[in-house]
């Protein structure tokens, strides 16, 4: 496993904390118990940042753009 280099500094900001109950919650990653307050591992990654392995779902439209005339004639 590759080891992520981000600035998640405990396990409540990660985005493989599941919380449950009052006081801790799970690591999906590690699949085990955790506290929240426990300062985050290498494997951490920030909750709302998009991991690479689901990049590629990401669909990139193209942009349609309409001719705009040069010039407009204006009515005397």
């Amino acid at each position: 496993m590759e080891a992520s280099h981000t600035s998640t500094s405990c396990c409540r900001c990660c985005q493989h904390y599941t919380p449950e109950g009052r006081r801790g919650g799970n690591c999906s990653q590690l699949h085990v118990p955790v506290k929240g307050g426990w300062k985050a591992c290498n494997l951490a990654m920030l909750a709302f940042s998009m991991s690479w392995e689901e990049a590629h779902k990401i669909v990139v439209l193209p942009q349609k753009t309409e001719a705009i005339p040069e010039t407009v004639p204006v009515a005397v």
